[in-house]
């Protein structure tokens, strides 16, 4: 048992830069509940980035992903920082934009549709690795 006890100790005096990096992923079909697993993906790139540390390496799986992200911390130095990155082989669209849907028709080659709120139309392909 104290061996047990001690061990534990030991473990809490680890800095945490002492702990492996994470590979949180992120899919479309996600859901930011989960552990963010390749199994069990986050949704958003926001909750990617609001649970990466410095040293961790987000992966992105593909997709279009309409969202701002505002990533809380960037990393500690060249050596260990944050990067974002989509799978390999898979195409990743960020983008500010919205998807504009419920178009109506006003007359012949007149249609119309309304936005709910300002946005930014912003494309960023993600490179993959």
């Amino acid at each position: 048992m104290k061996s047990l006890l001690f061990s534990f100790f030991i473990l809490l005096q680890l800095p945490l830069s002492a702990l492996p990096a994470a590979e949180p992923h992120v899919a479309i079909t996600g859901n930011d509940a989960s552990p963010g697993t390749p199994a069990a993906p986050l949704r958003t790139i926001q909750r990617a980035a609001d649970l990466a540390q410095p040293g961790d390496t987000v992966t992105v799986h593909a997709g279009v992903y309409r969202e701002r992200i505002n990533p809380p911390r960037g990393g500690e130095s060249d050596t260990k920082r944050i990067v974002y990155q989509a799978a390999s082989g898979e195409q990743v669209v960020i983008t500010g934009s919205e998807a504009v849907k419920k178009w109506e028709k006003v007359q012949d080659g007149v249609w119309k549709a309304t936005i709910p709120k300002p946005s930014l139309a912003a494309s960023i392909p993600l490179p993959s690795h």
